[in-house]
């Protein structure tokens, strides 16, 4: 099984796996926003801006890596609804 790394701080969050990595915080930033960040081995760099994660300012940290994790997942596997 691959190894794993996650991480949350009162400004940052982030998880590591072999092949992708999710962060949220204050290095990832767009427009001086900050953002959600999706690294994928062989892909470029995707960003998401916080507020388009639909999490409240205040929030912690794991709460906006949770939600743009789900968001990338979303636009990267959809899945049907059947």
């Amino acid at each position: 099984m691959a190894r794993q790394n996650h991480y949350v701080a009162s400004d940052y969050a982030g998880l590591h796996s072999k092949n992708v990595s999710f962060y949220f915080g204050y290095e990832a930033t767009l427009n001086d926003e900050w953002c959600f960040s999706a690294k994928v081995k062989g892909r470029d760099e995707e960003l998401i801006p916080q507020s388009k994660l639909g999490v409240s300012r205040g929030s912690d940290m794991s709460e906006f890596l949770l939600a743009g994790i789900a968001l990338w997942l979303n636009d990267n596997f959809p899945f049907s609804q059947k």
